[in-house]
């Protein structure tokens, strides 16, 4: 990234990641029998997806790629706008699980999107709940709200559009086949 500003930016961003994974791991303890996902279960994971520019880095970071490159691809349309995500391997799990960005970290279980009266929810995930434990719904509004903050944050002092998006599978394309 080569700019000391960002460092701050990335390490919120990697608490703020953080705390998400504690509420997932919360709400997967708290209802074992109602959360299906699982290593392997991939009906989440479809191609088309989009990220910000700085997830877009962080990932690209972890499979190896410089955020030079990944600012290249900035709002090129995705190569597999349908079908699974190119990240899945051949067994069904993530190959960049532990970096991936928060859309896929919170895929499955429940996230309230109060402004637009929308719930998103694996249907296999509380099949007999409707709705969910109030304990087990995430704000995504608070989520989305915070990325969309850091996100302009960075892109600010990279002299960047803090609306533009970067596509999963083009980020996968350009790994090497080392790091997937």
């Amino acid at each position: 990234m080569g700019h000391t500003e960002s460092a701050d930016i990335i390490d919120r961003y990697l608490g703020f990641r953080g705390e998400i994974d504690k509420f997932v791991a919360h709400v997967s303890e708290q209802y074992p029998q109602d959360i299906a996902c699982s290593p392997g279960c991939d009906a989440c994971c479809r191609g088309g997806l989009t990220i910000v520019s700085l997830e877009g880095v962080m990932l690209g970071r972890a499979l190896g790629i410089d955020a030079g490159r990944i600012h290249a691809i900035v709002d090129q349309d995705p190569l597999e706008p349908e079908g699974s995500c190119m990240l899945l391997g051949a067994d069904h799990v993530c190959r960049a699980y532990e970096d991936r960005p928060l859309v896929c970290r919170t895929h499955g279980i429940p996230v309230l999107y109060t402004e637009a009266q929308a719930l998103a929810l694996c249907e296999r995930n509380f099949p007999d709940q409707d709705p969910p434990p109030e304990d087990s719904v995430m704000d995504g509004e608070k989520m989305v709200t915070f990325l969309f903050l850091l996100n302009m944050e960075y892109c600010e002092q990279l002299g960047l559009s803090p609306l533009s998006r970067v596509a999963i599978d083009r980020i996968a394309g350009l790994a090497r086949p080392d790091t997937l």
